[in-house]
């Protein structure tokens, strides 16, 4: 009876260990989990900080076990702040300092993008490293369309890649692409064929993209781009965007973009 006591409290230092480590892959799952059930993920932290104070003079084994997992708990919960400090610090000044740097590549793999691609197809596509971790593709000429996330979209892709006419040398070509101006995705209709949108960064749960134009911006795209807050317009062939996840800002600021726009008067 008192070794099944010492399994069970050992439980809640489990779950913080996967939390830390769902957080620290990344996991959108684990985050909504985070933040929807807050509550439920109170009990294990505090009983994990009774159970750690109760066992500090470590006097057995299981004690000892409590005190250690407590540790390692703190140090990959540290981790998780290091690596979120860590990521891209994604900002306007930032994407136009990466758009100058690739602003050629983009327009390359735009003009790539489009002749891979059927007519009349269209495809959202995000990596997470090597595998696809959103996968989404639409053909209109054959009433097809599908989305699929995380696994599925990776195990789906050969299937998916079919559907807007992708073939395997072409799907490598864009990853590789992207990977080459470090970025995460495309997003491309040829239902409107000269502009495609390629995401840099994410930072939480928000993304950060340039829409990439083959032509200048018309007048009215212009005046959108400066009433929007999710869009900056950067020059004649670019605009940058902000879009904001279930939590958090779901636009950039209007002091950095008016900021920026006073910096960088591109058009």
């Amino acid at each position: 009876m008192k070794i099944i006591k010492n399994i069970l409290k050992l439980i809640p230092f489990l779950i913080i260990t996967l939390i830390n480590i769902g957080i620290l892959m990344d996991d959108i799952r684990i985050l909504f989990f985070c933040i929807l059930l807050w509550w439920i993920v109170i009990i294990p932290v505090v009983l994990s900080m009774v159970f750690f104070i109760g066992s500090i003079h470590c006097s057995n084994a299981w004690e000892r076990t409590i005190v250690i997992w407590s540790i390692l708990n703190t140090m990959l919960f540290a981790l998780c702040l290091f690596a979120d400090n860590t990521d891209k610090n994604c900002t306007p000044d930032t994407m136009a300092e990466h758009y100058d740097a690739h602003s050629n590549d983009m327009e390359k793999l735009h003009n790539y993008v489009k002749t891979a691609i059927d007519d009349s197809c269209s495809i959202d596509l995000e990596f997470d490293g090597r595998r696809a971790d959103r996968f989404h593709v639409k053909n209109i000429t054959t009433k097809i369309s599908q989305k699929h996330w995380d696994e599925e979209a990776e195990l789906l892709k050969d299937s998916l890649m079919t559907i807007v006419g992708l073939s395997e040398e072409e799907y490598k070509n864009i990853r590789k692409q992207l990977k080459d101006m470090d970025c995460l995705g495309i997003k491309f209709s040829q239902l409107s064929s000269d502009k495609m949108t390629i995401y840099f960064c994410r930072k939480g749960m928000g993304r950060y993209s340039y829409n990439i134009y083959s032509r200048p911006l018309t007048e009215k795209e212009k005046r959108n781009a400066i009433e929007d807050l999710a869009l900056i317009p950067y020059n004649e062939y670019c605009i940058f965007e902000y879009g904001g996840g279930a939590i958090g800002p779901q636009t950039f600021t209007t002091e950095e973009k008016e900021k920026f726009m006073k910096r960088n008067n591109n058009m």
